[in-house]
């Protein structure tokens, strides 16, 4: 009895042809397949992870974007050095907008803080009406 391939097409079903190697793949499947796309990894086009999971290039920096673990085994990649690289720059752009964010908080805190109204003089009038009554005359 022949072994069929194990590759999986991107329409999710699997290949049909008769396995060749020891990885129960067919001649046409031989190469690695990514696991996030489903392609063929070329040569060039390849990343390979601490777990030697290899995927795309574009592949695994669109996962990378959101944490920092292989997208298959879930082990971390922190030491990875588009991960290091990440790190670093988010860590630069805290501190190169870190005034300018302190600035912005201080400029909310003023505008929410609550405005004290014009302080009354003992006879009853505000300050505001005794300026309307010298304007209109009523002095």
């Amino acid at each position: 009895m022949s072994t069929r391939c194990t590759h999986t097409l991107r329409t999710g079903l699997r290949c049909k042809l008769k396995a060749k190697d020891d990885q129960n793949r067919c001649k046409r499947h031989t190469q690695h397949q990514c696991p996030v796309c489903l392609e063929l990894i070329g040569e060039g086009d390849k990343k390979t992870l601490i777990c030697k999971h290899t995927f795309h290039m574009n592949c695994i920096l669109s996962w990378f974007v959101e944490g920092d673990t292989c997208p298959v085994c879930r082990v971390s990649q922190r030491r990875d050095e588009l991960i290091v690289f990440r790190e670093e720059i988010q860590e630069s752009m805290r501190r190169k907008y870190m005034d300018a964010i302190g600035s912005l908080e201080s400029d909310i805190r003023q505008m929410r803080a609550p405005r004290t109204l014009p302080h009354r003089r003992r006879d009853g009038f505000r300050l505001g009406e005794i300026a309307r009554r010298a304007l209109d005359g009523d002095e």
